[in-house]
Parts: C-alpha cells; sequence; structure tokens
C-alpha cells in the first residue's frame, strides 16, 4: 500500500477509491437479485468495509496534502527552520515539497542580502556623515547632475561641429 500513498498520481488516488466505494455500493443490490437470502449480510458487510476503506482513502490521500499546505503557509510566514516532509514521494505532495526546498533557498538568500546590505549601509553612514560636501551632493543627488554636466560639455566650437 506504500505505492498508494507515496507514488500514485492524484488521479490514480481518486480513481481508486471512488471505484471501490462504487463497488461496494452496487454489491448490495446485485446479492439482492443473485442471493436474496444472503442480501442483508452483505449489505452490512458492504457499508463496514466502506467505512473502513473511507477512513483509510483519507488518511492517505488528504493527511500529506494537508501537512504540506500548512508547511507551505509556515514557509511564506517565514518558517524556514522546520523540516519539510513527504519529499520521497513521486505524486503531487512530492513534486511541491521538492520545490519548496527552492523557495526556501530563495527565501534564506534574500534574507542574507538584506542583511549584508544593512551592514553594508550602516558601516558607510559614518563616512557620509563626516563631509560636509559629501552631505550636500548625497541630499542634492539628480538635480545637481545636469549642472556638472554642463561643465563636461566641450567650450570650443571645433568639438562641436561634425
Amino acid at each position: 500500500m506504500h505505492w498508494f500513498i507515496a507514488n500514485a498520481p492524484i488521479r490514480k488516488k481518486l480513481l481508486v477509491s471512488f471505484g471501490s466505494m462504487v463497488g461496494l455500493v452496487g454489491l448490495t443490490p446485485l446479492t439482492l437479485l443473485l442471493m436474496p437470502r444472503f442480501a442483508l449480510a452483505a449489505g452490512v458487510l458492504a457499508t463496514l468495509v466502506a467505512a473502513v476503506l473511507g477512513v483509510w482513502y483519507r488518511h492517505a490521500i488528504a493527511t500529506p496534502y494537508v501537512t504540506t499546505v500548512v508547511r507551505m503557509e509556515a514557509l511564506a510566514a517565514g518558517d524556514l527552520a522546520s523540516p519539510i516532509q513527504f519529499t520521497d514521494y513521486r505524486d503531487c505532495v512530492g513534486r511541491l515539497t521538492k520545490a519548496m526546498f527552492s523557495f526556501r533557498d530563495t527565501a534564506a538568500a534574500q534574507i542574507r542580502q538584506n542583511e549584508e546590505a544593512e551592514q553594508l549601509a550602516q558601516r558607510s553612514a559614518p563616512d557620509r556623515a563626516r563631509s560636509p560636501r559629501r552631505r550636500r551632493i548625497w541630499r542634492a543627488g539628480p538635480r545637481r547632475m545636469p549642472r556638472a554636466s554642463s561643465r563636461l560639455r566641450p567650450r570650443s566650437p571645433r568639438w562641436t561641429s561634425a
């Protein structure tokens, strides 16, 4: 049954689970037609088997999906440390959990880059604050650029003619 839980695609899981339930539902009328004496016993037995299979199917199909969704929500909220389960599965859940590794690694790299940028900004802040000229240029920003570029234009007519 490990194949059903870990390897079967979701469509195959649903086909097997719903197909077995339809078979159990059809068993009672068939028994009533072919062997009327055993119809009641077959109906009770089919109901018990359907109840047991329903619980097992629910556990086998829904638990990995719900657990993966909860883990994805935690990852989106910033939890990068919790383990990611079901990576050995070959169905949709396994593919989702493998993709979660790249999401987690990307988020961790982005956090590291943000920390490095913040440290760099903190280290360079005292340098900018030292020089009053740097502060003026820093505050002026792009407004000073046209004046600075006008100083670089050639003054002689021989440079402007083509």
